[in-house]
């Protein structure tokens, strides 16, 4: 925690002609937002005095969150759709390293004080992707990566060299997203594979869910967003109809 405290504060030196007025921490595990304390099982963490440790290091206020939850709320008061204390609830879906959703109820994101839900051991196959059945081992970066390495599609990735986002020698999604853009067949099937595959479980995530009539899944892998990369396996998994329940309507 005083190291991530220690790497913050020299960011923020870096701004000289700028005032921050608040931190905000999207991070995985179960968060108590009122005390900005962290229970985080993958790291080891219980009681992780996440918000206080940041705020002493800053000197600034400090809010913590769960990561999607914290996107769901960026959404509502960023997006392009703004939503009514009297909206229906709508179902927010995320995949990239992770995946992982949120529910909109009234306007508000819903968070369960028991931590947010999981949705990375839905069932999902995918010959192209891989993945060990599980939702998250087939559509997140590294299973999309670990399949360009399998089709040596990016030079980069050959060989079995890790993804890095540091520019080095290894690739990494953007330059998969870059590939596809160029008009390579591969990159564009892998990514509308992953689309496709994500969209293809939303229906497990209604039905366990159950949201009301209107409901909404958020596709952010980086894939489906701008550039129009995977984007065509939304589309199919759209006609085939395999996310549209006869009451709900996919936003």
């Amino acid at each position: 925690m005083a190291s991530l405290a220690e790497s913050a504060s020299r960011y923020l030196r870096r701004w000289h002609r700028r005032r921050p007025l608040w931190v905000g921490v999207a991070i995985g595990g179960a968060v108590d937002s009122a005390t900005g304390h962290v229970d985080h099982p993958r790291l080891g963490w219980r009681q992780a005095p996440v918000g206080p440790v940041l705020a002493d290091a800053l000197g600034l206020p400090v809010s913590v969150a769960s990561h999607v939850d914290a996107m769901a709320g960026a959404e509502l008061l960023l997006g392009m759709r703004r939503f009514a204390p009297s909206s229906p609830t709508s179902l927010y879906v995320y995949a990239r390293e992770t995946v992982g959703y949120a529910l909109v109820i009234g306007g508000r994101v819903h968070c369960p004080a028991s931590g947010p839900g999981t949705i990375a051991a839905l069932p999902a196959y995918s010959e192209l992707l891989g993945g060990t059945g599980q939702l998250e081992s087939t559509v997140s970066d590294e299973a999309v990566l670990g399949a360009a390495r399998r089709l040596r599609i990016l030079p980069g990735l050959v060989g079995g060299a890790s993804a890095t986002r540091t520019g080095g020698s290894a690739a990494g999604i953007t330059d998969l997203l870059r590939v596809a853009r160029a008009g390579n067949q591969q990159a564009k099937e892998l990514l509308d594979e992953r689309a496709g595959c994500l969209v293809r479980r939303s229906p497990c995530c209604v039905t366990c869910l159950t949201p009301t009539s209107w409901w909404s899944v958020a596709r952010h892998s980086r894939n489906t967003r701008g550039d129009g990369a995977g984007r065509g396996g939304v589309r199919r998994a759209l006609r085939a109809g395999a996310a549209r329940p006869s009451r709900h309507r996919l936003r």
